[in-house]
């Protein structure tokens, strides 16, 4: 009873928990109000030692263009996911960032009249003080000429038909007379199509950028034209990539889909072309982003709507409101079932959605932390952050009292399982099929064996009698001999026949008797298993950083009769993502988790492993490895997908 008053506890606290971080997040907007106009950022500055605000821009301005769709170009040459790719980019603009105006054409609607009428048009009535991205993602094309090549962008009314170039929208066109007509500060092009790496006149310079108040004074007083291409020259891009996107637009809007601070385009640059080229070169690719600047000496700056992040985290706070409901009535539904495998599985899934919680109240706590220091020289801003900071510490210590709750919970839910269908009751009953397999198989042979000693018993008398029969007076020497050499030919034939008929019936029998045992073995075999992170020891080996792969096994604990359940595969890790990787698993953040069968009483086959990162659920998937280990001098080949016996150290 005092067991089940714990957990009945633990499920009203987590649920207090979660309202009291919506009330938190619910009275943020009042203390953003009064903002002034225009696009500006807190920086803090070294010589008087306080955060200041910086004025980037007076208006923002977006231009997507996204083709699959072609007017001129045959069937085959038709893109799928362009389309979609320039649509995830202006959702993230509006999503998370500040702009005025996006302005998005789509197949039919990207025509080189309408590019043009926005690019040179519209765009050169703005101001000096405002900022322009442009996003493209479609079919690019060079020319080879005898003074050089010449790039170019094909609108949906372009082609590829050397004689009508013209009809395309040249690289040149947009370095020298498009860029130079749009009078804005800072602009940005991205673009993700084959040869825009030909867009790039000169390399970007090497520059560390900073997130001080000196730095964004600089470049706020450049002006900046930079470009990032997908590829460079000559390069296929690829698909495939996060979210159903290319590889390059997948890892940009992963870029900026992860910032809650402001960001400049050579941040953005020096990211996406490190992930890009890791991911090509996995898949055995090369695929080389380029960054540079066409003019200027400023930096690109994506500014974050924190209003907009607000309403992001007040949603997920209310979603994981209902999850945390959900999952103590599964938790109440399990205890009153004495289901014990579902109260394992409600706490795992409990353990995982406070892991988030924790991240929202973090994240949540930056945001309010942003907005105070944009008004801490008025008294109402210094009282709300004092009593935002009282507010943090109650968070904090009620975040630690539910972690104890929740270690002291699963640790008494540690122990329990399934004894039905467990892994252990499982080889158990295999191996004792196994035994009794073998027992029948050991009496079968001993009944063959007598078997085939009568049978030969009844044959040597018949060569016996061959052996020891005499010439009859009126045979002849040969009559006699092929009489006695057929006589012994005969027993030899039988002999024969009655080690067939013996060998076939006690087989048969032996078949038959054995075939529910083979059945039932087979059906064990099929029953898969989910081995959860108490079961389970993860170890890291030592990072591999020519290859940036993290090298990684799972184990149990313990064995299951004589099998220990190990996977060992290299997962592919940028060196920033391994560091956080390696200081989750010191802090209890990371889980394992396996999923298999026992393919005989020797052999646990590994079909999935994954190491979970609780704080935002990414799966590291151990099968992305080229080769994994799975024990017993086994290793699967990616490649091949094919089992062979390890004779070399692939790990």
């Amino acid at each position: 009873m005092k067991g089940i008053a714990q957990k009945k506890f633990l499920g009203r606290f987590c649920l207090v928990f979660v309202i009291f971080l919506v009330a938190c997040v619910i009275s943020l907007p009042s203390v953003f109000a009064g903002q002034s106009r225009g696009i500006s950022v807190v920086a803090y500055d070294k010589a008087s030692g306080k955060n200041k605000e910086v004025r980037l821009y007076n208006k923002s301005y977006a231009v997507v263009i996204g083709i699959d769709q072609y007017k001129n170009l045959p069937f085959d040459k038709q893109l799928s996911y362009a389309v979609q790719d320039a649509k995830g980019v202006a959702e993230i603009l509006k999503k998370n960032f500040k702009f005025d105006k996006i302005i998005t054409l789509y197949n039919r609607e990207a025509t080189k009249a309408n590019i043009m009428k926005v690019l040179s048009g519209d765009l050169s009535k703005i101001s000096e003080k405002d900022s322009v991205f442009v996003f493209w993602a479609g079919h690019g094309c060079t020319e080879k000429t005898s003074r050089g090549d010449l790039g170019y962008l094909v609108p949906f009314d372009g082609t590829f038909e050397e004689s009508e170039l013209y009809e395309n929208i040249s690289m040149t066109m947009i370095k020298d007379d498009i860029s130079k007509r749009i009078p804005a500060k800072h602009i940005f092009y991205v673009m993700d199509s084959c040869y825009s790496g030909l867009l790039v006149a000169k390399r970007g310079a090497a520059r560390k950028t900073a997130r001080d108040f000196s730095y964004l004074q600089e470049i706020t007083k450049e002006e900046a034209c930079q470009v990032l291409t997908a590829g460079s020259k000559d390069q296929q891009v690829l698909d495939g990539g996060p979210r159903g996107h290319s590889v390059f637009t997948g890892r940009f809007i992963e870029v900026l889909e992860n910032t809650d601070d402001f960001i400049t385009a050579t941040e953005v640059s020096a990211i996406v072309k490190e992930r890009v080229f890791s991911d090509a070169r996995t898949r055995g690719h090369t695929q080389t982003p380029k960054y540079g600047e066409l003019f200027g000496l400023g930096d690109y700056v994506f500014v974050p709507s924190l209003e907009r992040k607000v309403e992001d985290t007040q949603a997920k706070l209310a979603g994981l409101q209902k999850e945390m409901q959900r999952l103590d009535n599964l938790e109440k539904a399990a205890l009153k079932a004495k289901d014990e495998t579902a109260q394992r599985q409600a706490e795992l899934e409990k353990k995982a959605v406070l892991a988030k919680l924790k991240a929202e109240q973090l994240k949540q706590e930056r945001l309010a932390a942003e907005k105070k220091r944009r008004e801490q020289e008025e008294a109402e801003r210094l009282r709300k952050e004092q009593e935002l900071a009282r507010k943090k510490k109650e968070t904090e210590f009620k975040l630690a009292a539910l972690k104890r709750d929740v270690e002291a919970k699963r640790k008494a839910m540690g122990d329990t399982v399934l004894h039905a269908l467990s892994p252990a009751a499982t080889i158990n009953e295999m191996q004792e099929i196994d035994r009794r397999i073998k027992k029948i198989k050991e009496d079968y042979r001993k009944e063959l064996a007598n078997a085939l000693l009568m049978v030969s018993k009844q044959v040597n008398e018949k060569f016996e009698k061959a052996v020891q029969a005499k010439k009859d007076e009126f045979e002849s020497e040969a009559e006699f001999k092929n009489r006695t050499e057929r006589m012994k030919r005969e027993a030899g034939q039988e002999q024969t026949k009655g080690f067939k008929e013996a060998s076939k019936k006690i087989e048969d029998a032996y078949n038959k008797e054995v075939a529910p045992f083979i059945e039932a073995l087979k059906k064990l075999s099929r029953q898969e298993f989910t081995l959860m992170a108490q079961d389970l020891i993860l170890e890291l080996h030592e990072y591999n950083a020519k290859f940036n792969t993290y090298p990684v096994a799972i184990k149990s604990k313990r064995p299951y009769g004589r099998v220990f359940v190990r996977c060992t595969g290299n997962i592919p890790m940028a060196k920033n993502e391994a560091r956080i990787f390696k200081q989750h698993l010191e802090n209890n953040i990371l889980r394992p988790e396996i999923k298999g069968n026992f393919q005989t009483i020797d052999f646990f086959r590994v079909s999935q492993a994954y190491v979970i990162d609780d704080s935002s659920s990414k799966k590291y998937d151990l099968f992305t490895s080229k080769f994994v280990d799975l024990g017993n001098g086994i290793v699967y080949d990616n490649e091949t997908k094919l089992l062979w016996s390890q004779d070399a150290n692939y790990f």
